[in-house]
């Protein structure tokens, strides 16, 4: 009895392993901004439960911050492989696609942070509403059904 395709297995993983690793050190930038805005937007998140007297559940904070960066890298990683295939194309590296799907979460915590923050100071702050102010849609139905599917 042969084990030829566990090692196949073993080699496969250790590739992609090499693969991983390769795009998060190409990455690590913006990987460590994208951690740094979930820091953020868990202190400032906490400070506003805090000041609107709810309780703070550090076990779910914490649980919750550790899926969004996980989901963050998910993204991530996502779009790395459908760059694979649009650099095929030769289009763009699949290094510029992982990007914009980290970015994306960038864009996900920076409007938390700003929702936090003008909640502190009294506020009331949402980017997709300024958004869709700016894209100029005219019709309350219409930006009721986008932000329906937004949230």
């Amino acid at each position: 009895m042969t084990n030829g395709g566990s090692i196949s297995k073993t080699i496969g993983g250790v590739v992609f392993a090499n693969e991983f690793t390769a795009l998060i050190y190409d990455l690590r930038w913006a990987v460590l901004l994208c951690g740094s805005l979930i820091l953020a937007d868990l202190w400032l998140g906490c400070r506003s439960a805090y000041n609107s007297g709810k309780e703070v559940r550090k076990s779910r904070a914490i649980r919750r911050t550790a899926n969004k960066f996980i989901d963050y890298l998910m993204y991530m990683l996502v779009a790395a492989m459908i760059g694979m295939v649009v650099e095929q194309m030769g289009w763009w590296s699949h290094t510029n696609v992982a990007l914009c799907g980290i970015l994306l979460g960038c864009f996900c915590e920076i409007e938390s942070i700003l929702g936090h923050w003008a909640k502190l100071h009294g506020y009331s702050f949402s980017i997709r509403k300024v958004i869709l102010k700016l894209v100029g849609i005219k019709s309350k139905e219409v930006a009721d059904i986008i932000n329906e599917e937004l949230e």
